[in-house]
C-alpha cells in the first residue's frame, strides 16, 4: 500500500511499499531519525528516494565516495580472515593499488596459512599476465596478531 511522507507541512511523493527506503522508514521502531548521516550504494535506493531523504535533511553519503576517502586516508590496510565482504573490499583495493589510485600497502593476518589459496591463486593470475602484481602493492603476511602489530 503506498503513503505519504509528511515533513514540515510538505507532503512527499509516494513510495511504493516493495521500496527499499519505504521499508527502512516505515520499520518500527524507527531509529533512522536518530542519525543526520546516511550512507547508500546508489544501487540500491533510486534518485527519488534520495531526494526525499534530503529534504529531511540528512546528509547523504554515496558509500562509495566513504571508502575512496578512508583508502585515501589509511597508511596500511589490514586484512583479517573473512568471507566475501572482506573479499569484495581486498580486490577493490588490489584494483586500486594496480590501477595506481591507490599505493596503500596489505597487511594480511595470515593465521593458520587462511589467505595462502588467494596468493597462490593471485600468483597465478599474475603468471598467466592478467595481473601487473608489480602495480598492485606490497602484500606483508603475518601468522599471528602480535607480527602484525
Amino acid at each position: 500500500m503506498p503513503f505519504l511522507i509528511s515533513c514540515s507541512g510538505l507532503i512527499f511523493e509516494k513510495l511504493k511499499s516493495s521500496s527499499f527506503l519505504s521499508k527502512i522508514l516505515s520499520y518500527k521502531p524507527n531509529h533512522l531519525f536518530n542519525y543526520i548521516n546516511i550512507g547508500y550504494q546508489s544501487f540500491f535506493v533510486k534518485p527519488d528516494e534520495i531526494k526525499l531523504l534530503e529534504g529531511l535533511n540528512f546528509d547523504l553519503n554515496r558509500l562509495g565516495e566513504i571508502k575512496a576517502k578512508m583508502y585515501e586516508m589509511a597508511d596500511g590496510i589490514i586484512i583479517l580472515p573473512g568471507g566475501l565482504g572482506t573479499l569484495d573490499e581486498l580486490m577493490e583495493v588490489l584494483t586500486w593499488n594496480q590501477l595506481g589510485l591507490l599505493s596503500t600497502p596489505l597487511f594480511f593476518l595470515n593465521t593458520e596459512s587462511f589467505w595462502q589459496p588467494l596468493f597462490r591463486l593471485l600468483e597465478h593470475a599474475d603468471n598467466e599476465g592478467f595481473i601487473h602484481s608489480r602495480k598492485m602493492g606490497t602484500l606483508h603476511q603475518h601468522e599471528s596478531a602480535d607480527e602484525l602489530a
